[in-house]
């Protein structure tokens, strides 16, 4: 009898220890299947791309910024790293990434938007309200200028620097307070040791060196309305100093 009883448990073992084996070799199977799968088709590789619409950012943006391939693998990717290089794009102000299996990147993006051109050297240098360097051409299309600031350096994607870094900051403040203003004119600013503003070459506005620029600025709209109420439609506006604004017909 305790011979039967050691022989059944020595064949209940066997058949354990097959039975694990069997285990074994079925979850090795199912990782080679799985691998092959996975590497062998472009079922896990990253292919598509949603963000919002823009005309200076596309999937080949993504892929150079992101130094992403073809075989870019979703479980590879990690949004945090990825983000960190898609910022550097210049037009991306912030980017946060969400991953959507099997094969999808979502970038939620805020972009940076062309504000004004500044010349420089037969060039144009275009930049956003925080003086970011978005791109440099030859020519430029429908947006603000500016004209006589001397340039220390410039890059694509970084801060521009200027002589009378502050000045131009304001000059660029007031250019966004005309953008939200109802002032329709495609103005023009040249600094000569003062800002100068040129409204379709029927006014000029002197701001001086831009201090408190907001109230300059609205102490030029009121006088402005009030001149164009009375049929004046050329001159120049002094706002420069801290008293009531100036006018002077051209040629006084």
């Amino acid at each position: 009898m305790r011979d039967e009883n050691r022989d059944a448990k020595r064949a209940q073992k066997r058949m354990i220890r097959r039975n694990r084996r069997l285990v074994v070799f079925l979850l090795i199977l199912v990782c080679v299947s799985a691998g092959l799968v996975v590497f062998k088709t472009n079922l896990l590789v990253i292919k598509k791309f949603e963000y919002p619409a823009s005309v200076y950012f596309s999937d080949s943006d993504i892929i150079k910024y992101g130094e992403l391939t073809e075989k870019s693998m979703f479980f590879n990717v990690a949004p945090t790293l990825l983000e960190n290089k898609i910022i550097k794009h210049p037009y991306v102000k912030s980017v946060k990434i969400t991953k959507h299996f099997p094969d999808q990147l979502e970038l939620d993006i805020e972009y940076r938007e062309e504000l004004v051109a500044i010349g420089y050297s037969g060039l144009f240098v275009t930049i956003d309200d925080t003086l970011t360097v978005l791109k440099v051409e030859e020519s430029v299309g429908d947006i603000f200028l500016i004209d006589g600031f001397e340039f220390k350096s410039f890059n694509i994607g970084e801060e521009l620097k200027v002589e009378e870094a502050k000045v131009l900051r304001r000059t660029v403040q007031l250019i966004s307070l005309l953008k939200n203003s109802h002032i329709e004119a495609k103005p023009y600013i040249r600094y000569d040791n003062g800002i100068e503003l040129l409204i379709n070459d029927a006014y000029r506005v002197r701001f001086g060196k831009g201090q408190d620029i907001e109230r300059k600025f609205n102490n030029f709209v009121d006088i402005y309305e009030v001149l164009s109420e009375k049929g004046v439609q050329s001159g120049i506006i002094d706002v420069s100093h801290n008293g009531l604004p100036i006018f002077k017909p051209f040629g006084q």
